[in-house]
């Protein structure tokens, strides 16, 4: 029951007291129970109830619009973000030290980019192909030869945990493996963009963006995804705003908010 209102000519009559018990009663006649919620902010209504025989159960959540982003998708991102650390060890390939933390709504997600002809992608499915999406991902962070094997070995570990939830995707140009990105699952509904690189040779052809609208566009065809997640340098950010994320906070790259 709600949305209780009586013209001011008409108050204080106790209409509305009359009118919330023939209400209740015919509820109740049909086996029903009638209920009622009213906002904390509201000082009159409570007495009105009162009157009408109902007594106080509990608190309920309401649906409205919260200014700015919601808590809990911060901390999501935030978790997804540690969670990435942790299962990389500790490893950061990215310089900058100040990340812009986006989120994607899959009804924001705009899938329309400049096709590359010879382009296409794939799903990482063995042991194999993993094999090679890190040595492809190694390869663009472009780090001294000596420290190659090591970092690759830790990546390798990471996302080839099952229990780490990483699936993974190569980008492919006339038969090249050129780029790779991956997504890790915070839950069931909840998805984190991560490991997304180029080979230099192939920078500023628009393959980085392809990649990932094409990756996006496979994770998210047959499960009900509530966000994409992820933690961007400022020089992807526009990239980002494009294909539909928006910024939702800033995050130091060694943990501090």
């Amino acid at each position: 029951m709600g949305i209780m209102f009586t013209k001011e000519e008409y108050r204080k009559k106790s209409y509305a007291v009359d009118v919330s018990i023939d209400l209740a009663l015919k509820i109740t006649k049909q086996g029903k129970i009638p209920f009622l919620q009213i906002n904390e902010a509201n000082n009159m209504s409570p007495g009105l109830a009162t009157k009408c025989g109902f007594k106080k159960y509990g608190y309920s959540d309401w649906f409205g619009i919260i200014e700015g982003t919601p808590k809990d998708l911060i901390d999501s991102n935030n978790q997804s973000r540690n969670n990435h650390i942790k299962a990389i060890e500790g490893f950061r390939y990215i310089d900058e030290k100040e990340l812009n933390c986006m989120y994607l709504p899959p009804y924001n997600f705009n899938s329309e980019y400049e096709k590359i002809e010879g382009f296409t992608i794939e799903k990482i499915t063995d042991n194999e192909m993993i094999d090679i999406w890190c040595q492809t991902f190694i390869d663009a962070l472009e780090i001294s030869e000596n420290k190659k094997n090591t970092i690759k070995d830790l990546v390798y570990r990471a996302v080839s945990k099952i229990e780490n939830g990483y699936t993974l995707y190569n980008g492919i140009l006339n038969g090249e493996i050129v780029s790779t990105t991956s997504f890790s699952k915070l839950d069931n509904d909840v998805l984190g963009l991560y490991f997304s690189a180029v080979n230099p040779t192939m920078r500023r052809r628009g393959i980085g963006r392809a990649t990932v609208i094409e990756a996006l566009k496979d994770v998210t065809k047959n499960d009900d995804i509530e966000f994409i997640l992820l933690q961007s340098p400022v020089k992807y950010v526009d990239m980002f705003k494009i294909i539909g994320f928006v910024h939702s906070h800033y995050i130091n790259d060694d943990g501090d908010k």
